[in-house]
């Protein structure tokens, strides 16, 4: 896997129903770190574990990129817990070569 120089970030859309399929509710975060974003994935999916007797989560991970000076942008939506996986480790990579 190789980082994409045009990556700007994560989205990450949770959606609730219940058990007959009703809408209850849904949530859309943004994060640019990935470590943030991978950690904010593996606690929502923890507790809908939790809850998973009385509703349904189901959570649709997006990659967010930014193009040309003009700053045009493009959603990515079908990236892989993998790939976030990968994106994090480059990411703490970066903050210990920093680190003093």
């Amino acid at each position: 896997m190789q980082i994409n120089e045009s990556h700007a970030g994560w989205l990450l859309h949770s959606t609730m129903t219940s058990k007959d399929g009703s809408l209850i509710g849904h949530s859309c975060y943004q994060h640019t770190s990935s470590i943030d974003m991978l950690e904010l994935l593996r606690e929502r999916r923890e507790w809908a574990k939790d809850e998973a007797r009385s509703v349904t989560m189901s959570f649709h991970l997006m990659q967010v990129f930014v193009f040309g000076s003009n700053k045009m942008w493009s959603v990515g939506t079908y990236p892989t817990e993998e790939l976030l996986e990968f994106y994090a480790s480059k990411e703490q990579e970066l903050i210990d070569a920093n680190k003093p």
